[in-house]
């Protein structure tokens, strides 16, 4: 049944409204209006509508009262329709016969309506947003109170133009939280406390991608960020975070390692920025960047460049030195077809002849460096390589050192210069033999391996896939960290002068990164020292 209309006072049905609705919001407002719109006009039936497109061709009902109950919301087309004028802003009044009026419109059919009354929705702007009306099963008097249809209008209006703006802010957050989610750098936000304490409000996800840490830890201590610095860079980074926290700055950008909880170390980028201050809170925002691969690849162009420049000077060098040796040769030889054999004199040629070929020795080591010697790569095994160079250096290792292998035969072939291999192995077996002095293990190892993307960020020439790797490894004395960052530096040696010139490890690195492989070193005093290279498959 239709609610009873009672013959109040204008002031009375207004008031009834306002005070039946001021408590609410979104659905609960528009059910409410409905709902005693429908009581003051005495009506079976009262709705609001909201455009479901932008060419306001299409409405949806977002509160619908259907003569004593709320109805299911719906949408439909305003084309022939009584919607339709009231669309285009026009009021529009229909006491009887609206079905005849517009005899497509089936919805009127259905809900049995004889009369309509309805005025458009505006928003702040003048736009049409929707219509707010009624449908009565009986005819609807001229003069009934439709004044009351404008002044529900409007509050309507501004809570459609409301909630449309909480529905934008909505997607705005959704869209900033997506990007959020895709940068990979840590951006937050914090508040300075007049008390002088950083409390940090929020976080992007990147923060356990970073850290490896869950969000949590962040919680509760002044500067918990502290506990994931690096010990060594712990001082400085809380020195620049007082600065800030004490407004002697009111920004920083500087760089710094991290450490996971797996103990692996990054280096990161830290700006961050104070806004605020005076008579309100002071807030500090900032973006924390994962900077470990520049930082790597910015050490291996620096490096390669020095390698580039040594070996440009090495070549020159080399060029020019093998001249004279090969004068200083010709002549010795001559000198010694001088004298018959047995006399004192050729000892001394013969010392000069044999300087001359460790000379000539160099040479070779230094246009190796310097990739102006004659190679000839081929597929090899580095199996065959490590036991025919073992044939060979085994006499020079003498009786205190045991050699162990552990040789997988299943590993494939590598693309390389077979005398070079030889060379490197040689190296790196020799290098072993000095740091034990007193007898060791030294143990040359080969497998199959796999390396995906991050290979580009030791060695921009290498490639994810296939790789063979040798492992060499010494129980020596081995090298602390200073030494080790150093030991592949052309013309580095820590051998007692006359021991080396310090090119056989800078010659292996030059060779391995060339080829497109990884070469890198582990070591620390006492413990001993492993090479391992990896050289991708053909």
């Amino acid at each position: 049944m239709p609610v009873e209309h009672n013959a109040v006072s204008r002031d009375q049905r207004l008031r009834a409204f306002l005070v039946g609705t001021a408590a609410t919001t979104g659905e609960a407002f528009f059910r409410a209006t409905v709902r005693h719109l429908a009581q003051a006009l005495d009506v079976t039936h009262a709705f609001v509508t909201q455009c479901a497109d932008d060419q306001r061709t299409r409405l949806r009902t977002v509160a619908f009262w259907c003569v004593d109950d709320y109805g299911a919301n719906f949408e439909y087309d305003v084309a022939g329709t009584p919607c339709e004028a009231v669309m285009k802003g026009e009021a529009a009044f229909h006491k009887d016969d609206v079905q005849a009026l517009f005899p497509t419109d089936t919805d009127l059919r259905a809900l049995g309506a004889r009369s309509y009354v309805a005025v458009p929705v505006h928003d702040a702007a003048g736009t049409v947003v929707g219509h707010l009306g009624a449908l009565h099963q009986k005819p609807m008097p001229e003069n009934r109170d439709h004044w009351i249809l404008r002044v529900f209008a409007t509050r309507t209006g501004a809570e459609i133009e409301r909630l449309r703006a909480e529905q934008q802010l909505r997607e705005a957050e959704t869209e900033l939280r997506r990007v959020l989610d895709a940068v990979p750098d840590l951006i937050w936000s914090g508040e300075i406390t007049t008390a002088g304490v950083m409390q940090l409000r929020w976080a992007s996800p990147a923060l356990e991608q970073l850290t490896g840490r869950p969000p949590t830890f962040l919680e509760g201590e002044q500067l918990p960020w502290l506990a994931v610095v690096h010990p060594a860079d712990r001082r400085r980074v809380k020195e620049l975070a007082d600065r800030l926290i004490n407004g002697e700055r009111d920004r920083s950008n500087h760089e710094y390692r991290i450490v996971r909880p797996d103990g692996t170390v990054r280096w990161v980028r830290d700006s961050a920025i104070v806004t605020g201050g005076a008579d309100g809170p002071r807030r500090i925002q900032g973006v924390i960047s994962d900077i470990t691969e520049w930082k790597t690849l910015s050490e291996q162009l620096l490096h390669a460049k020095g390698l580039e420049s040594v070996g440009q000077l090495a070549a020159g060098v080399a060029h020019n030195f093998n001249n004279a040796l090969a004068t200083i040769s010709g002549y010795s030889d001559l000198l010694s077809r001088r004298f018959p054999k047995g006399d004192p004199a050729l000892e001394d040629i013969e010392q000069i002849q044999r300087a001359a070929e460790q000379a000539a020795q160099l040479v070779s080591q230094l246009m190796t460096f310097s990739h102006k010697a004659p190679l000839q790569p081929t597929e090899l095994s580095l199996n065959d390589v490590v036991e025919t160079t073992q044939g060979f250096l085994s006499p020079l290792l003498g009786d205190t050192i045991q050699i162990t292998l552990q040789l997988d035969r299943s590993v494939p072939p590598v693309r390389f210069d077979r005398a070079q291999m030889e060379q490197i192995v040689a190296d790196l077996v020799l290098n072993a033999r000095d740091a034990m002095p007193d007898g060791g293990v030294l143990t040359i190892e080969t497998s199959a391996v796999t390396l995906d993307d991050t290979v580009r960020q030791r060695n921009p020439l290498a490639a994810p896939g296939a790789y063979t790797r040798l492992r060499v490894a010494d129980t020596g004395t081995g090298m602390d960290s200073d030494t080790v960052a150093r030991v592949f530096e052309p013309f580095f040696t820590t051998k007692e002068p006359g021991g080396g010139i310090g090119l056989g490890l800078a010659m292996v690195y030059g060779a391995v990164t060339h080829a497109g492989g990884l070469i890198t070193v582990s070591s620390s005093p006492g413990r001993g020292t492993t090479f391992e290279l990896s050289l991708p498959s053909p």
